[in-house]
């Protein structure tokens, strides 16, 4: 029975902690313009509406970059939200992958890819991806690493982008972000179907 509270009592925590990140509160006010319990007040909310978006010709040969894991919010990129990191001896790190595919369609069928495919990570720092210090205090690097191959007679690349994270050697606790890596897909030499 116990268990059962428990488990109802963390239910409905959980919603309602859910529930006040997608809502949003207006005080009624009363008939003279104060906030108060009269029925007759009147409250006014506007909700921002936004929208984005983008308009392709299918009958244009195109590079079709499709993110199966951590996605950014767009879904044009990766954002990676890292599983936690505890100051323990001997430190321990966390890694996270994400999948990605890149292939040609043309009117929404993908198409034999018979030019040069180059995925690679463009790191400003030279480091190849390898030991980024991440922003913050806490003494956290960083390391990308991008694995792929092509598949299939069409040459669909199948790729991964795996980013590990490494407690400073002297760390701190707080917050770490970094984004100064890009996954550069370039495709040259294909003939134009």
């Amino acid at each position: 029975m116990k268990k059962n509270l428990l488990l109802g009592a963390i239910l409905v925590l959980g919603s309602i902690a859910y529930g006040q990140a997608n809502q949003t509160i207006t005080p009624v006010l009363s008939a003279a313009g104060t906030v108060g319990p009269a029925n007759d007040g009147t409250a006014l909310t506007l909700l921002p509406v936004e929208v984005s978006g983008e308009v392709f010709d299918l009958a244009e040969l195109s590079m079709v970059v499709t993110i199966h894991s951590a996605p950014g919010p767009t879904g044009t990129g990766f954002a990676f939200d890292m599983p936690d990191l505890f100051i323990t001896t001997p430190p321990t790190s966390v890694a996270l992958p994400a999948n990605f595919d890149v292939e040609l369609q043309k009117n929404g069928v993908p198409v034999a890819m018979t030019g040069g495919l180059l995925v690679d990570l463009l790191d400003p720092s030279g480091s190849l991806g390898m030991g980024v210090l991440a922003s913050g205090t806490t003494g956290t690097t960083l390391d990308y690493v991008l694995t792929g191959s092509s598949v299939g007679t069409l040459n669909k690349h199948v790729g991964t982008l795996t980013v590990t994270a490494h407690p400073g050697t002297t760390p701190t606790a707080g917050t770490y972000s970094d984004s100064s890596v890009d996954v550069k897909i370039e495709l040259t030499g294909q003939g134009i179907l």
